[in-house]
């Protein structure tokens, strides 16, 4: 039970929606006579994205659908349930708008970087979840917002906590851009050594993937058959794949021994990568299987031979950009086993592919620790959500 009064939001805020349009008031680039507005997909846990932006006729805008710094952004409709509910705070005013399926809740009777903060609590995210979980809800209604109730300390005491969970998250957006830049320094350690492996500027051989590599689709057991699942060994889907990361993250699903036993999978470090998916964006996504794991069909491996290749070579030779411009997307995003067998790359001499792996693996060790510091200060963070919000 919080010590400070708990309030109805709703009493001390407004909600504006966001802007509905046609096709014809819409440009993919900027105009003297239209205004950039910010979607659903522009709303990242980070805070908000100005990337891939759309601009609408100015004309179709009102005075209260520009940005001001303070108000919060939110998914208010979505086919996905996930992300309906998602906010994220404007840090400046801006000569921008936002679309119909967004809105924007704004206050002056509650310290904004307070407010801010109480949209990233699990509280928020949890009540949202709940409200969305019926048949076919996917829209955030008015009176959601209006009825949440919050900790409503004194103003002092708003300031004073923001100040706290602010530093706390700028600490973790410091050491999650040292992450990132650690990243960047093995993608310049590969392009330093081999070049760009699409131009192939250095002139290194090409062969065929197939020729140097095995390559295996996964399958998948009968779901009819419940003694295929249990706790035996990993099942791998495209989730795993991490586009974030250099290994595959741990499945949330097993096979029994009988589930295995009817499934393909690799016993030795391999690269998975993900061959089906209803987006192109989805398409090529990479990731190391450093243990064995069976995995589904959407999923080919690609396992080095015995004397040529390495394997933490091919998880970066195996660019994304060079792998999407082969795909059929006829139906869905589909590179079949033979397609990417067929596929050409470069493959320089084997003691630079191992020469390159250590210096990747040393980066991953600092990586390691930055990951651990993270993870420390995102619980501290979340304990101090908790303390003020739930």
């Amino acid at each position: 039970m919080s010590k400070w009064e708990m309030v109805r939001l709703g009493d001390y805020i407004e909600q504006i929606r966001g802007i509905s349009y046609k096709p014809k008031d819409l440009s993919n680039t900027p105009l003297q006579t239209h205004i950039a507005i910010i979607r659903a997909n522009n709303i990242q846990d980070e805070g908000l994205n100005f990337n891939d932006l759309i601009y609408i006729d100015r004309k179709k805008i009102n005075n209260q659908q520009y940005l001001r710094k303070g108000d919060i952004v939110i998914c208010a409709s979505s086919g996905s349930k996930n992300l309906v509910g998602k906010a994220a705070q404007v840090q400046n005013d801006a000569n921008i708008s936002f679309g119909a399926f967004c809105k924007v809740v704004r206050t002056e009777k509650i310290y904004n970087p307070y407010l801010g903060n109480f949209f990233k609590s699990k509280y928020y995210r949890r009540t949202i979840s709940d409200l969305s979980a019926g048949i076919n809800i996917n829209n955030l209604r008015s009176e959601h917002i209006n009825d949440l109730i919050i900790p409503l300390p004194p103003l002092e005491t708003q300031e004073q906590i923001a100040k706290v969970l602010d530093t706390a998250s700028e600490l973790i957006s410091l050491q999650k851009q040292q992450l990132e830049e650690l990243d960047n320094l093995i993608k310049s350690a590969f392009y330093d050594m081999f070049g760009d492996p699409v131009t192939n500027e250095k002139g290194w051989e090409k062969r065929r993937l197939g020729d140097e590599c095995k390559i295996i689709t996964g399958n998948t057991p009968s779901r009819k058959e419940k003694e295929n699942y249990g706790s035996f060994i990993e099942w791998i889907k495209s989730d795993n794949i991490n586009i974030e990361g250099m290994y595959l993250s741990k499945a949330t699903e097993c096979l029994s021994e009988q589930g295995f036993s009817k499934c393909r999978f690799v016993d030795k470090p391999s690269v998975l990568m993900t061959c089906i998916a209803g987006s192109i964006n989805c398409i090529g996504n990479v990731g190391i299987a450093n243990r064995r794991v069976a995995f589904n069909q959407q999923i080919n491996a690609v396992v080095p031979g015995k004397n040529n290749v390495y394997y933490m070579y091919v998880m970066f030779m195996l660019t994304k950009k060079y792998i999407q411009s082969t795909i059929n997307m006829s139906l869905k995003g589909i590179l079949s086993k033979g397609k990417l067998s067929e596929l050409e790359f470069i493959f320089p001499p084997l003691p630079l592919q191992i020469k390159f792996a250590q210096i990747v693996s040393k980066i991953e060790e600092q990586k390691t620790l930055v990951q651990k510091a993270i993870d420390e200060s995102q619980y501290l963070f979340d304990s101090l959500m908790s303390k003020y919000f739930d």
